[in-house]
């Protein structure tokens, strides 16, 4: 029976599920048959390479999980949202045709990119560039608009568009708890208008909240602002955190 799962890449061509509840965004542990029959919990499975390749960062997918002594993994994905609809890579040569190389932290296959995209950049191999991609036949993205670049690697153009891409695309309005409508908004309106935002940012467009209201409550901007620069700094990484090298434990004592 397949499970609901979350997908997260691996910078090395792998990737994670991790198993969502029906919101698609709660974290919760399923319960799957191990070989023997016995029921085993747990809460994410190994994507391999082959498989990994064909999804992106954040995307909400069926999985059909099988359990051996190596613990749990897909065999089967079947997509069932994308969240993300620009990603940002290096455009490559492919066989016979330009392809975009992802970065990393949003996938790790190679992305067709349609011929009006490809058409574009006939001279811009290893540039970086921004595209809006779509599901192809297979649930596989496709490159379908070129949204930013090219752009020379590591030139502030650049930086500013992959910071973009990768941080605010995971700020997309279903992978909010509740999603847009518990906030009260339309959520093909906040999707359109999330995919925009983030479309001019990348490319350093001006105007990027035209036709947006200025009226209504902004939270937090009224509260008391605290001098942290002579504090000790940690790193805190997610709990499913699965390729940090060091990691230390901590709980809060209730204490400021």
């Amino acid at each position: 029976m397949p499970v609901r799962a979350r997908f997260r890449p691996h910078p090395r061509g792998f990737g994670f599920a991790t198993f969502v509840s029906s919101d698609g965004v709660t974290e919760t542990p399923a319960t799957l048959a191990d070989p023997d029959g016995d029921p085993r919990e747990v809460d994410s499975a190994f994507v391999p390479p082959p498989l990994a390749g064909t999804l992106l960062a954040d995307d909400l997918v069926d999985a059909t999980v099988a359990i051996d002594e190596k613990g749990a993994t897909v065999v089967e994905a079947r997509l069932v949202e994308r969240p993300r609809r620009m990603v940002v890579g290096v455009v490559k040569n492919g066989p016979a045709k330009l392809v975009l190389e992802p970065d990393h932290s949003l996938g790790s296959g190679w992305i067709d990119l349609e011929p009006s995209v490809a058409g574009k950049l006939p001279t811009s191999v290893g540039r970086q560039v921004v595209v809006l991609v779509a599901e192809g036949e297979d649930g596989k993205p496709v490159g379908r608009a070129l949204v930013a670049g090219p752009h020379v690697v590591g030139s502030p153009q650049a930086v500013r568009a992959a910071a973009v891409v990768v941080a605010l695309g995971r700020a997309a309005p279903s992978l909010v708890p509740g999603g847009a409508a518990a906030a009260g908004l339309d959520p093909v309106f906040a999707t359109t208008t999330h995919t925009r935002l983030v479309g001019m940012l990348a490319g350093g467009g001006r105007g990027g909240a035209a036709g947006l209201s200025v009226e209504g409550y902004i939270p937090g901007y009224d509260l008391e602002l605290w001098d942290r620069r002579e504090a000790a700094t940690v790193t805190i990484d997610d709990a499913a955190t699965r390729d940090i090298d060091d990691a230390v434990e901590a709980h809060w004592d209730g204490e400021a």
